[in-house]
């Protein structure tokens, strides 16, 4: 069996190992993907029927004698996705699989697909708006590559564009021809379009980091990680993270760091300023955890004017959901802040796009029966009747916990 299959913290997990694989080995990794997705996942017919799912299966089953290993690796792909369900992700980490990427980070936006970072030999392309990738229109590609990684919803599919900087997947799907190097047709600021080649670079797959990073770095590893320029002000990575966050004063909030969690009082708004990029309770920075950590910035909500609270969750992947609970009750014992047009939560689809409803739906399952809507969106005031303490009794489900333990350091 080639087929790695793992539950971590409720997230099921399959790496492909798919070297020298025979027919009857892919039928037989196939059979055992399905068997465990019947097995672990809580409700997988939720987004997808049954029959739609075996129909897909059978087709897959029916190609694999003539398919190229990379061909049933991205069908298989497409079938998790199926499900809609971003903790339940087919991942290609096979050392001998995708291993050419396009050195930049394709980003949707409402008016179309940029460059926000790239690495020293493609800054050209930085901040440019793409048009086509080989031959093909570049919402062509995203619409072939989209489904190749889960997603809750619509809104987490539109930021799946890590494959689109995918040799391997652009040469399967007809819109490359090689793996060494990819045509890409952008706007100058002219409006005219130029022909850019850009050369692939060879390293094993690594999601993890371009997802958290967002628009800093696009597909890489450790040893380009260096290399990476970001649109903003062209800024390289690695001279940003050797930059003290006191010296980033006049990098945006969001730029200025990854790190779990940190925060900001901004005196000329009276304002606080709160990021949280991973969602754990392991230490940060001078913190024993994230209660310590939530200690310190309420103190000073307290201690100082704070007309406006900011959350800022957008480049959060998950992690332990549970630090909500705390958090939420922080701000339900503050009414002068748990009002609307005093409290904002800033989030992007693609992370929790659950991220502002958890926090009212933990908060929700923690108040006694009140009738009606008691606990509301961010933006409008969070009320709990009773204030009441979370039950230890009562855990998050263990499905809806995230990925890893440990968040992002830099």
């Amino acid at each position: 069996m080639r087929l790695y299959i793992s539950l971590l913290a409720g997230l099921l997990t399959c790496q492909m190992l798919y070297a020298d694989m025979t027919a009857q080995q892919w039928e037989s990794d196939l059979r055992e993907l399905v068997s465990k997705i019947e097995a672990v996942h809580p409700d997988p017919w939720h987004h997808v029927s049954q029959q739609e799912f075996y129909r897909r299966v059978e087709k897959i089953r029916g190609g694999i004698p003539s398919a190229t290993a990379i061909e049933t690796q991205m069908q298989l792909m497409y079938l998790v996705s199926l499900l809609r369900d971003r903790h339940t992700v087919l991942l290609p980490l096979d050392p001998g699989g995708f291993n050419h990427w396009l050195p930049v980070y394709i980003y949707r936006f409402s008016d179309g697909f940029y460059i926000v970072s790239a690495t020293a030999p493609s800054k050209v392309l930085l901040g440019k708006k793409i048009l086509r990738i080989g031959k093909a229109p570049v919402s062509e590609v995203f619409e072939a590559t989209a489904d190749l990684h889960s997603s809750d919803n619509n809104f987490g599919r539109l930021q799946n564009t890590y494959y689109m900087s995918s040799v391997e997947v652009l040469h399967q799907l007809g819109f490359a021809t090689g793996d060494e190097a990819v045509e890409l047709t952008f706007e100058s600021e002219g409006g005219e379009q130029v022909v850019q080649r850009i050369e692939a670079v060879e390293f094993p797959f690594n999601l993890h980091d371009t997802r958290t990073y967002g628009e800093m770095f696009g597909p890489t590893d450790r040893e380009l990680f260096p290399s990476y320029h970001m649109a903003y002000r062209q800024l390289n990575v690695a001279e940003w993270l050797k930059k003290p966050m006191a010296e980033k004063f006049d990098i945006p909030h969001f730029l200025r760091t990854r790190s779990g969690y940190w925060y900001e009082y901004l005196p000329d708004q009276r304002a606080m300023y709160l990021a949280v990029a991973y969602s754990t309770h392991d230490a940060r920075h001078d913190f024993k955890n994230f209660g310590s950590f939530l200690e310190e910035v309420f103190g000073a909500v307290d201690a100082k004017p704070v007309d406006k609270f900011i959350v800022d969750i957008r480049f959060n992947p998950g992690g332990d959901g549970s630090i909500t609970l705390p958090l939420v009750h922080e701000f339900i014992k503050r009414e002068e802040i748990n009002q609307k047009g005093r409290l904002y939560c800033t989030d992007r689809s693609q992370n929790l796009q659950r991220g502002a409803d958890d926090l009212c739906r933990d908060a929700q399952a923690h108040q006694r029966p009140a009738g009606g809507r008691t606990c509301r969106r961010a933006g409008e005031r969070l009320r709990c009747p009773g204030h009441l303490p979370p039950d230890p009794q009562r855990h998050v489900p263990e499905y809806f916990q995230g990925l890893l333990a440990n968040g992002p350091s830099p």
